[in-house]
């Protein structure tokens, strides 16, 4: 559904489909296609560039998740994944807190941002809040996870386990300081989710406790 919607936005219609759709759209694209001397493009979407730009990123990010799919079947080559994504995200994530508080208007203290609302080597906050939430709900997922397994096993991996609440600590104090609302959004969104599967599975409890009361 999220490729077929624009998909079907920036597909060619008779102006008689497009007039019988949306009326007002049709007045608004005759007129700009008047003003300008142009035939208007007869398509539902009002920027047909962005959402053709908004497809190809949709069809890359489900082309990853297939590919994704097929590489992580295991555990480990999963936790792999985890482990890289966190320590590229937790640098990113250190990197934009110290430009956040010595910020000088320039993007790596040399590249210009005007126009944009950056946060680390992003120029648009939004997407670093989206890298960020890419690493948070897998790591947090991660800890949960060993808990799961037990307490004894948590302990037995204490130094490795308290390394990877750090990290996600100082990632999710980075996606504040982002002030990204879409990707605190997002992020809600994403555990009320993972909560929902926990309690599904029926021991959303022991698991919670035990992992914040040891984060805590």
């Amino acid at each position: 559904p999220f490729l077929l919607v624009p998909l079907l936005q920036i597909l060619s219609l008779n102006s008689v489909i497009l007039e019988w759709l949306s009326p007002r759209l049709f007045e608004i694209k005759a007129s700009a296609g008047m003003a300008e001397g142009l035939a208007f493009p007869v398509s539902v979407s009002v920027n047909g560039y962005s959402t053709l730009s908004s497809l190809k990123l949709l069809m890359a990010c489900f082309f990853i998740f297939l590919l994704s799919s097929c590489l992580f079947k295991e555990k480990k080559s999963l936790r792999k994944a985890i482990y890289f994504l966190t320590a590229t995200s937790f640098l990113l994530s250190l990197f934009g807190i110290i430009q956040f508080f010595s910020w000088k208007g320039k993007i790596y203290g040399m590249k210009s941002a005007d126009g944009g609302a950056p946060f680390g080597p992003f120029v648009n906050h939004n997407h670093f809040a989206a890298f960020a939430n890419m690493t948070i709900l897998p790591l947090f997922s991660l800890l949960l996870y060993r808990f799961r397994k037990g307490l004894h096993h948590a302990v037995s991996k204490s130094q490795e386990s308290l390394l990877l609440i750090f990290a996600l600590s100082l990632i999710v104090a980075a996606l504040f300081l982002s002030g990204s609302r879409g990707g605190l959004v997002s992020l809600a969104v994403g555990l009320i989710v993972l909560f929902y599967i926990l309690w599904k599975e029926g021991a959303i409890h022991a698991k919670v406790v035990v992992f914040f009361l040891s984060a805590g």
